[in-house]
């Protein structure tokens, strides 16, 4: 994912990198930009970065890439109470946030602007030496708040945006329009693998429920979308899939399993207007992608999460860690490749930690492969709970009611023989036919099965469940 001041490269230095509303940004301003950056940072730092999907917070995330510093990554909602917790475990010499953010860090030098970001000097003693492969520190699953970082080397991000950029065909004519917040490890990965073939990335400033946003997306020739089952959710009911978009040529879709109902809209829309649909698998312990469903098997494999991605490897385990080849037949997911991370991080004494993991990583999801050798995502190994002695998915327990009741939102907790739906459907009566429902599907007492309403289910910016605040 390098940034490279090379006219040569079929004129990608005149073309544009980055494009929002209001600006652009080309690859040769981008490249000055890196320039500029490794000629101020000659050695290497840990740099908290407090992203928003803006060509200054983008442009400084691969200027600081590209000159080897270090970055920890923590969404644009992130408080000061939160930021000082991370400089007290994490020590980072530098502070890079909205200029309009500079008064709340008074004490901090100003060393350098880029737009509307500041690069602030926080006066943090280093006491600690970064193992020379580490890149960046990224929340675990797109979660806001937590301390716990996945550790990515510079090989991680190269491999899995090499991998990327190869499956899904991406070159400089792509057009992805940016949705998804770029600390995620699905959002980053779209930023990563796009810079990587000199595609240029659009910024929008408005939500898909926006008039604005569609008016955007079509005067700019967005080419790509790509979004987290609850977005897909949203687009569904804005009325994505009756449209029909001059330039779109690609959906992609991560971050947990669609519905088989909304699945097979998607697939089928896509398969209708000669657009491409993929399904993927992924997690931030991985870089980002893991698995991918090529998209002419997207109808016919619906549910799907296909096979590994180029260069990785994708095998089923049994409890003793024996590997499972006969198809049909439940096992842990377990993915080798060059894009697994270096291991975690709770604090400033791991970043000089090495490759802890090898290549190898247990996902903790449980999965079959069929006959052709895709695979299907079953459930989690953290996410089961026995009812009377049976193993029940939480996240089946999930996918079944929003099949069955496709308006409302839900989310299932609970523990051994106590299964807790919360949803924000207002009806009473609706809330008593799921409780009906799920006890009936999993062969519970009735009792055993709570239905509560909640207005708003609390999600990350990217629309994954918080389960903590549940």
């Amino acid at each position: 994912m390098e940034i490279r001041r090379r006219k040569e490269e079929g004129g990608l230095y005149g073309r544009t990198a980055i494009q929002s509303k209001k600006a652009v940004l080309s690859y040769g301003q981008l490249s000055e930009i890196c320039g500029r950056m490794k000629g101020l940072l000659r050695d290497r730092n840990l740099i908290l970065h407090i992203c928003t999907n803006t060509i200054d917070a983008i442009s400084g995330y691969a200027a600081f890439f590209n000159c080897g510093q270090v970055q920890l990554l923590a969404g644009e909602e992130t408080g000061r109470e939160q930021i000082e917790a991370f400089m007290s475990l994490y020590r980072p010499r530098y502070l890079y946030i909205l200029a309009s953010r500079r008064q709340e860090y008074p004490d901090f030098r100003v060393v350098t602007c880029i737009g509307t970001y500041v690069l602030l000097e926080t006066g943090c003693r280093v006491p600690y030496r970064m193992h020379d492969s580490l890149a960046l520190l990224l929340t675990t699953s797109g979660s806001t708040g937590s301390r716990k970082f996945v550790r990515l080397s510079y090989q991680n991000v190269r491999a899995n945006a090499e991998s990327i950029a190869e499956y899904l065909e991406l070159n400089q004519e792509e057009r992805p329009v940016l949705i998804l917040p770029m600390y995620y490890a699905y959002g980053l990965s779209i930023i990563n693998s796009h810079f990587l073939v000199g595609a240029t990335l659009l910024l929008p400033d408005k939500s898909i429920f926006q008039k604005e946003f569609w008016d955007y997306f079509e005067r700019n020739g967005a080419t790509s979308i790509s979004g987290t089952p609850y977005m897909y959710e949203m687009l569904n009911k804005c009325g994505f899939f009756n449209r029909k978009f001059h330039g779109l040529r690609m959906m992609t879709q991560a971050g947990g399993k669609l519905p088989g109902q909304l699945h097979k809209k998607a697939a089928r829309y896509a398969e209708q207007n000669g657009i491409r649909f993929y399904a993927m698998y992924g997690q931030t312990e991985a870089t980002a992608r893991i698995a991918w469903l090529p998209y002419q098997w997207a109808v016919r494999k619906c549910g799907s999460i296909g096979q590994a991605i180029p260069g990785g490897r994708l095998v089923l385990e049994d409890e003793s860690g024996k590997e499972i080849r006969e198809p049909r037949t439940e096992g842990e997911l377990v993915y080798y490749g060059a894009n697994v991370s270096m291991g975690y991080a709770e604090g400033w004494k791991d970043l000089e930690k090495g490759d802890e993991r090898q290549g190898r990583v247990c996902t903790g999801g449980l999965g079959m492969r069929d006959e052709d050798g895709f695979y299907y995502i079953t459930g989690r190994k953290k996410r089961i709970i026995k009812m009377f002695g049976k193993r029940v998915s939480l996240d089946e327990a999930e996918m079944l009611i929003m099949e069955q009741f496709p308006e409302a939102d839900c989310c299932c907790g609970g523990r051994d023989d106590a299964l807790a739906v919360v949803t924000d459907e207002k009806e009473e009566g609706n809330r008593r036919a799921m409780q009906l429902f799920i006890a009936d599907r999993i062969k519970v007492p009735l009792a055993c099965v709570t239905v509560k309403y909640l207005e708003c289910l609390p999600r990350t910016e990217s629309g994954k469940i918080r389960y903590d605040m549940i």
